[in-house]
């Protein structure tokens, strides 16, 4: 893998506050909402549901930031279709999901999910592995993946459980290369988004 850069996802947690608020708040003006008051602080620690909370992510790491919500438009990959998850460090308010680029190995990347809807929203999203190299119509997740489990983004056996609106999920270490595919463990089936369910790719280099 070469040297530490994030492209297109990418932004160092230290520097990040600012701008994810600014984005968020013109996102949900072009989709109609509000920007409510996210939880201030991603971490690392595990959950099932909600928010996580605890320790901060230190400034020595750069997370990859990745908004979930049914509030899109639809997008190409070379997997197939991708919808609901949204690059935060993208300028401007964005309406289309592109694919999730992370490249360098020092320190390890990693991806963190944050459910967007709205606060007073009851929408809950995820994102979960997918296997396969290309999209399936339907996809029948594993039961383990139901709640928040593992830690590195691979290509099964990694999940962010239920992530309620305004919360973060816990964070994912990207460590080795590969095109990582992943969807919402409720809405993957589904045709809430432009007839495509929740769905993204994940290029590590």
């Amino acid at each position: 893998m070469k040297p530490l850069a994030l492209l297109a996802f990418g932004c160092t947690l230290a520097g990040c506050g600012g701008a994810f608020d600014a984005h968020l708040a013109g996102f949900y003006a072009a989709n109609g909402g509000s920007a409510g008051n996210p939880t201030p602080a991603p971490t690392t620690g595990p959950v099932t549901s909600g928010c996580a909370t605890g320790t901060s992510a230190t400034s020595s790491g750069s997370t990859v930031l990745v908004l979930m919500s049914e509030g899109l438009t639809v997008g190409t990959s070379s997997a197939g279709p991708i919808a609901g998850y949204l690059d935060n460090a993208v300028p401007g308010v964005q309406s289309q999901p592109v694919i999730v680029t992370v490249t360098g190995t020092t320190p390890t990347p990693t991806v963190q999910f944050f459910n967007a809807e709205p606060t007073g929203s009851a929408v809950v999203h995820s994102a979960a592995a997918v296997t396969g190299t290309s999209f399936p119509t339907t996809f029948a997740f594993d039961p383990t993946l139901q709640v928040a489990d593992g830690t590195v983004i691979a290509q099964t056996g990694w999940s962010t459980g239920p992530v309620n609106p305004q919360c973060y999920s816990r964070t994912f270490a990207v460590s080795v290369t590969g095109t990582f595919l992943f969807g919402d463990l409720q809405l993957f089936s589904s045709t809430s988004i432009g007839g495509v369910g929740m769905r993204g790719v994940i290029s590590a280099q």
